[in-house]
């Protein structure tokens, strides 16, 4: 029951007292009663609306989930961590911290669930949730509980500095898209002298990363090696946070759900963060469809093809990017 089912009952009640105790003549008594549900219907069809707007709609997909705050930057043992890493080490997608599957929290876990020292919420993202060496995170994966994750020191994305020097950011891509060598790395690539003396010394911002940095006062600002043998270097441009992915979402003609061993219960929410959550990735696959409770709210993820249930009160959706 919601507050204006709530109020609307407390009123009736108390026009009903004052109809019994005072005589309130019956025509006030209906008026009152019809303006109150003219003004605030009652209603148990709950995000309908969203469902029976259009068969084809767009969502804002986003590479961080729905958590608008970033903060890469950690100490210690990463209490303070709020970023967006939401992999570990070794590329296991992250289960969400208010979910008990695949994987059952501990017992640490679960009571830290909703101190905001330790930032765990209904997110996905990696969290020193009990007292561990650093961040981490429980796997999606049945088969690997749970696993460190490589938060890597970083700052924000704003060009500081003569020709950009001071940049912090994480940014590990160039222009068109290649990926960055390391710094400590000479291969596929030899570094040139400056970078090998500025990362000698710990300067530049240079370090075991493959950020872009400028060490060598190239005059286009940020750069790095790049990880395919035929192109050496390339210039980079900063990160741009939070910048939306469109998806769209082609509603089927039946109702329709799924019935398969590959479809993951993602749990209550609305239909656009279903599409967004099930975009980003179910147990290491890119769902390439969902279905979605008309009733219940609740959202299925499906990575995979699946035999389709009609009128089981679920409509089922695919997924394409733009």
């Amino acid at each position: 029951m919601d507050c204006i089912q709530l109020v609307l009952i407390v009123t009736f009640l108390l026009l009903f007292y004052h109809y019994i105790v005072y005589k309130m003549d019956c025509i006030q008594l209906v008026l009152i009663v019809i303006f109150l549900l003219l003004f605030f219907p009652i209603s148990n069809k709950k995000g309908e609306e969203k469902l029976t707007s259009s068969d084809s709609r767009v969502a804002l997909l986003e590479d961080t989930l729905w958590i608008k705050n970033c903060n890469e930057n950690l100490s210690g043992k990463g209490y303070d961590y709020r970023g967006c890493q939401n992999k570990t080490k070794s590329g296991y997608l992250c289960q969400r911290w208010d979910r008990d599957t695949p994987h059952s929290r501990n017992t640490k876990a679960r009571k830290n669930y909703k101190k905001k020292r330790y930032g765990v919420g209904n997110h996905n993202y990696c969290r020193n949730a009990d007292n561990s060496s650093g961040p981490w995170c429980y796997t999606t994966d049945p088969k690997k509980r749970w696993e460190y994750c490589d938060t890597r020191k970083c700052g924000d994305e704003t060009l500081r500095g003569w020709r950009s020097i001071n940049y912090k950011g994480c940014q590990n891509k160039t222009k068109t898209g290649y990926t960055c060598q390391r710094w400590d790395k000479d291969t596929p690539h030899n570094r040139n002298n400056k970078t090998k003396k500025h990362y000698r010394k710990g300067e530049r911002g240079l370090g075991t990363h493959n950020y872009c940095r400028n060490p060598d006062d190239s005059g286009g600002g940020i750069w790095c090696y790049t990880d395919d043998k035929n192109k050496r270097w390339e210039y980079c441009t900063p990160k741009t946070k939070y910048k939306p992915e469109p998806i769209i979402i082609d509603k089927t003609k039946e109702n329709a759900g799924c019935s398969s061993d590959t479809e993951y219960d993602a749990g209550k929410m609305s239909l656009d963060k279903c599409a967004i959550y099930c975009s980003n990735g179910v147990k290491g696959a890119k769902a390439n469809s969902f279905s979605y409770g008309r009733d219940n709210q609740k959202c299925w993820c499906s990575p995979g093809i699946c035999k389709e249930v009609k009128n089981n009160k679920y409509d089922r959706y695919y997924l394409t990017k733009t």
